[in-house]
């Protein structure tokens, strides 16, 4: 399967709203886990932009990055 932009973001909140701190980066962590290369790039694209007052999603993107 692959993911859409929309989805993938839709997919990164939906983590958000269950999880933070740590929690949130391993949950973020083991999802992009399972995403083809392609999918993972179109995450990292969604974890670097930031909203207004949102979180700024790069810690999980540095931990993953890592691997």
């Amino acid at each position: 399967m692959h993911w859409t932009r929309p989805a993938l973001a839709t997919k990164v909140a939906s983590l958000k709203e269950k999880h933070s701190g740590d929690d949130f980066v391993q949950a973020v962590v083991e999802f992009a886990d399972q995403l083809d290369p392609e999918d993972r790039k179109m995450l990292q694209s969604v974890l670097l932009e930031r909203k207004p007052g949102g979180y700024p999603f790069q810690l999980p993107l540095r931990r993953w990055r890592g691997r």
